[in-house]
């Protein structure tokens, strides 16, 4: 944790940590078990969805490393709140769609309100480090 910068270090710890465990990596090394757990139809010819979520999972990987280097010294790698928030807006919008066309199960669309959260706030993060 950074002393100078606790709220920036601390998003960068907690949500790179938090979404390493929870979603890149099982998305990278269980694509379909993933896909169960957070209620999605396993189609019957699966190798494009082991493909794309294993694609996404090693995305995720590199994100939250990203994010757990920058967590040291938040003030010299402002650019990874911008990434998180870019990707995070991004997401928002994925999920939005697919809960306005019905097509996401439940639990994703719950994740609505996570990936807003996950956009704004490296947004204010960064906002702190610039007042600085």
């Amino acid at each position: 944790m950074n002393r100078q910068y606790p709220f920036a270090s601390g998003i960068l710890w907690v949500g790179g940590s938090a979404f390493l465990v929870l979603y890149a990596l099982p998305l990278l090394l269980f694509p379909l078990r993933w896909a169960q757990w957070f209620q999605w139809t396993i189609p019957t010819e699966v190798e494009l969805a082991v493909y794309f979520g294993r694609c996404l999972g090693g995305l995720g990987v590199v994100i939250t490393l990203l994010a757990l280097h920058a967590a040291w010294q938040p003030a010299r790698h402002q650019h990874v709140f911008k990434i998180i928030a870019l990707v995070s807006g991004i997401m928002t919008g994925i999920h939005v769609w697919g809960a306005i066309g019905r097509t996401n199960p439940w639990p994703e669309t719950l994740e609505i309100g996570l990936y807003a959260l996950m956009t704004a706030l490296p947004l204010l993060a960064l906002r702190t480090l610039r007042s600085a």
